[in-house]
């Protein structure tokens, strides 16, 4: 028991390293991807039972034969007179016979027993309040994902459309920031992410302004139907912004700026 304990609290502190806490809607994505792939790593049975893709099996009720059924399926199989047959044998025969163990159910409600404590550790103290009541963690998770999910979908939009490129920030750095903000609307938004136009045309409209942009903005051409178009889209870019940058470069050093 000793053993199970202490294996069970390395795992807590592990998944607690490896996730991190969930403050608010500003890092629910980073939270909800780290949290996914760290349970996935972990027992593959994890993500799915805490998502309640995995559900319970269906407890089926068993049938129970009448008692006078098995009082006389036991007098004949012992060859001995029906009134000899007891109520507690025919209980154990019910019990041995019919009411068998549903494995499949207990070990769901293993895994299940273990996920309330692990999904509870990547949480803010803040938050282990609102689920102080759940009794699983499937139960715990929803109700998170209740109170962020939609919050976070507009967060993670704004920040992307917010995301321009600025005289402050070298290339490298506008195209990092991004993309981590694609990237994050990407997994958020599933089967209702942008489709490449609508990111290409994000882009463009990300980078309008900016005076090293504008040639290459108007002289460069996609194949849009490339699933890898963003990637192209990303090497082109900085390799112009490279030249245009070293250029500028240049004149400062000429003109001693």
């Amino acid at each position: 028991m000793l053993g199970m304990a202490s294996e069970m609290e390395i795992m807590m502190q592990d998944l607690a390293k490896d996730v991190g806490k969930l403050k608010d809607h500003t890092n629910y994505t980073r939270w909800h991807s780290r949290l996914r792939r760290a349970l996935k790593q972990r027992d593959s049975r994890f993500w799915p039972t805490l998502t309640g893709a995995n559900k319970p099996p269906v407890l089926h009720k068993l049938y129970a034969p009448d008692d006078n059924v098995v009082r006389e399926g036991l007098a004949d199989q012992y060859i001995v007179p029906l009134e000899s047959i007891s109520t507690d044998q025919i209980a154990d025969h019910i019990n041995k016979t019919v009411h068998e163990p549903n494995t499949s159910l207990s070990a769901w409600q293993a895994i299940d027993q273990k996920l309330l404590p692990l999904f509870l550790v990547t949480l803010g103290s803040h938050l282990q309040f609102h689920v102080r009541l759940a009794k699983t963690g499937s139960e715990a998770y929803h109700i998170i994902e209740g109170m962020f999910h939609g919050p976070a979908k507009h967060y993670v939009w704004a920040n992307w459309i917010n995301c321009t490129f600025s005289a402050q920030k070298t290339a490298t750095e506008f195209v990092h920031r991004w993309r981590r903000a694609l990237d994050e609307v990407l997994y958020l938004f599933e089967n209702d992410a942008p489709s490449l136009t609508c990111q290409l045309s994000q882009f463009m409209a990300a980078i309008d302004g900016h005076p090293g942009t504008m040639s290459w903005a108007r002289e460069a051409s996609f194949d849009m139907s490339d699933a890898s178009l963003m990637e192209r889209v990303f090497r082109s870019f900085l390799s112009r912004l490279a030249k245009f940058e070293r250029a500028a470069n240049g004149l400062k050093v000429h003109w001693n700026i």
